[in-house]
């Protein structure tokens, strides 16, 4: 079965799709906004493409990503489908259009995250939740099952409390929501923010997980940028973050990377020592059957390496943790499901064994959300 469990709605638009609502809207209010971060990322300011011959061409050039990167480069070419298709409470075009996208890919399970705007109010959450999980509804089919989650910020906790006792009470009050929304997903920059501050959010979570009969997961970005915090620091997120009792890790990138290639200043004996670190980890991650998502391009393209060879989906996936593979934001990184398996095979030199393993964790995840998730009455999952 053909799974994505990792992608964000909004980087679900490909350059023809965003070109194409540019030439239909009059006006981009955002268009400051954006051209502003562009420019702060990547040091010039990027065309206006509706007033230049070849402008779906620039706009590919400018606003896909197939070499290695800043995250702040990164979510500069985000900000455009941001500014392109403005979050509306009651509007289901954006979702539709991602879901097809994700449909056109030929994926038969999808889990797509998507923000609550922090400008929303409390009732403009509600609508704009029961708005989402009804286009998501509407999409499924025999051949097509996708699933909503919801991306909270790392930090402030008073906006992430907030934003988790909104989406609560929107499974609460309608069906539709309850069978759509899976799981939740923290998301963003994650090097400001230290996961022990959310000890007391989790330990309340967990409880409320376990008296309801509509239970959350929890997906959690982390080890997938750390050239601030440092590689020591890094890999102790990960292992805190785990000790959160997530469900799925997603990159964890910091713990497949050969730290040899990244630290090569370094004394030997830190090396050595930092290596010890990441063995434990991975560890103790393979003995309590932890899941990582992995996605081969982003991470390339992310995670600060130069070679191929040092891609951590090849340690992650032979230190014998589990790992399942998505695209994240194709339309950004030029990929989609087949390619992701493309590259796995061509670029990063992964067997055909090695394949069957993934494709054998991917069936795992997929039956094992199912099998715990009472929405599965909602909408047909092929079972």
């Amino acid at each position: 079965m053909n799974c994505e469990f990792h992608l964000h709605l909004y980087g679900c638009f490909t350059p023809e799709i965003l070109y194409e609502q540019g030439k239909r809207l009059s006006d981009i209010p955002r268009w400051a906004w954006f051209a502003r971060e562009y420019e702060a990322a990547w040091g010039k300011a990027p065309t206006w493409y509706w007033g230049v011959e070849n402008g779906l061409e620039i706009l590919k050039s400018e606003c896909t990503l197939s070499h290695p990167t800043s995250f702040a480069q990164f979510q500069s070419v985000f900000n455009l489908s941001i500014a392109l298709f403005p979050a509306v409470p009651e509007d289901p075009f954006p979702a539709t259009v991602a879901l097809q996208c994700v449909r056109d890919q030929g994926v038969q399970y999808a889990e797509l995250r998507m923000v609550i705007p922090v400008f929303f109010s409390y009732s403009q959450a509600q609508i704009f939740l029961c708005m989402l999980s009804r286009a998501f509804f509407a999409a499924c089919s025999e051949d097509f099952h996708p699933r909503l989650v919801i991306s909270l910020p790392h930090a402030p906790m008073t906006l992430v409390s907030q934003q988790y006792e909104w989406v609560r009470e929107a499974m609460k009050q309608d069906s539709v929501v309850a069978q759509m929304l899976v799981a939740l997903d923290f998301c963003g920059d994650e090097e400001q923010y230290d996961p022990r501050e959310k000890q007391a959010f989790f330990r309340k979570a967990h409880a409320e997980n376990r008296a309801t009969s509509y239970p959350l997961r929890f997906y959690y970005h982390v080890g997938e940028c750390f050239s601030q915090l440092g590689m020591e620091a890094a890999l102790y997120r990960v292992l805190q973050v785990y000790e959160l009792g997530v469900h799925r890790l997603s990159h964890a990138s910091v713990l497949g990377i050969p730290l040899r290639s990244i630290l090569r200043s370094e004394p030997e004996a830190e090396i050595v020592r930092l290596e010890a670190l990441q063995q434990e980890i991975l560890a103790r991650l393979k003995v309590d059957g932890v899941v990582i998502e992995s996605c081969p391009s982003s991470n390339w393209i992310l995670s600060g390496i130069s070679r191929f060879e040092d891609h951590p989906l090849l340690r992650l996936l032979r230190s014998g943790v589990r790992v399942v593979l998505s695209s994240d934001d194709p339309a950004i990184f030029r990929t989609g499901y087949e390619e992701e398996r493309v590259f796995c095979r061509e670029k990063l030199g992964i067997t055909e064994r090695e394949m069957e393993m993934l494709d054998q964790y991917a069936e795992h995840v997929f039956f094992a959300s199912i099998a715990r998730d009472p929405r599965r009455k909602g909408c047909s999952l092929g079972m």
